[in-house]
């Protein structure tokens, strides 16, 4: 009888050893939502004029007296200007 107990207590510890390496797995959490992003596009009279580079300022007020500079992804070709996140911004 103590040889049958045997093999089920080591079948539990085995089953707990799984049960515990798979808990990180079974409760990762991932963000798929959607990213907040920017996208500008910009239109000239003549042809021959393209933007050079950009700065995308975050105005807290409306005359954007008080701004900072975005610092999450920008990169600019010379007809538009793109901005892409990971966080939220204002």
């Amino acid at each position: 009888m103590q040889k049958f107990n045997r093999h089920w207590v080591v079948f539990y510890v085995w089953l707990l050893f799984l049960f515990a390496i798979f808990i990180p797995i079974l409760s990762a959490k991932a963000d798929f939502g959607p990213k907040p992003s920017m996208d500008f596009y910009f239109q000239y009279q003549e042809d021959d004029i393209s933007a050079i580079e950009g700065k995308l300022l975050l105005c807290a007020d409306k005359n954007c007296d008080i701004n900072e500079e975005f610092e999450g992804n920008f990169n600019c070709t010379p007809k538009s200007c793109a901005a892409r996140t990971y966080r939220p911004w204002h």
